[in-house]
């Protein structure tokens, strides 16, 4: 388990799989703010590796490629996690997800990400299942206008307030299945990150998990 405050670094965790089986990543009660990387991955990048991450932050990471701050191919679960003001100059500017992975967010926040390409929050079009519960994704920005991009492995969502899905009571089928309780409303931040500004730490201390 990897408990660490990681800030301003070129390479924070790479990770693969070693031989022998599974090898999984936990990483909680950390933050990880201002990393980048001249590739994939800004704060993170796993190949073949499950990741898991709770209390933990990522703010103001980038990525010259994909995934501003966790680019993966395997199954990954975020639980009780804020992710703002990252950016990728292609896709993902929070989270870039392929291969057979998908991702469970339970309790997390994806705000003022941005990506150059597709997915402003989450980068999922060749991966697995999303799904998001008690969640919230608002004011992300990419080229293409999306903050999820999952074309692949389809999304589910129940009691979590998605930007441009409509809500339960008008659900977008851009974003998969609607298992209920959904809301597509401003949840009022004090000061929201301006996603123009990504990679940013402004506003860290005002947006809450």
């Amino acid at each position: 388990e990897i408990m660490p405050s990681l800030v301003g670094s070129e390479m924070c965790i790479r990770d693969s799989l070693p031989a022998g089986g599974i090898h999984p990543t936990i990483i909680s009660d950390s933050r990880f703010e201002g990393n980048h990387a001249n590739g994939d991955g800004g704060a993170i990048y796993s190949r073949d590796t499950f990741i898991q991450t709770y209390l933990t932050s990522f703010v103001g990471n980038s990525a010259d490629q994909s995934g501003g701050a966790i680019s993966s191919n395997n199954s990954t679960i975020i639980e009780s996690t804020l992710f703002t003001g990252n950016a990728a100059g292609i896709n993902g500017g929070a989270i870039d997800i392929s291969g057979t992975g998908g991702i469970v967010s339970t309790n997390v926040t994806y705000s003022g990400n941005l990506a150059g390409n597709t997915g402003a929050s989450i980068e999922g079009s060749n991966s697995g299942a999303l799904v998001f519960y008690n969640s919230i994704v608002w004011n992300d920005m990419s080229f293409n206008e999306n903050s999820i991009n999952n074309t692949a492995g389809g999304m589910v969502s129940f009691n979590s307030l998605l930007q441009g899905s409509g809500g339960s009571s008008n659900w977008n089928s851009d974003y998969g299945i609607d298992s209920g309780g959904n809301i597509d409303m401003n949840p009022l931040f004090i000061t929201p990150i301006d996603p123009t500004l990504a990679p940013t730490i402004l506003g860290l201390s005002l947006i809450h998990i």
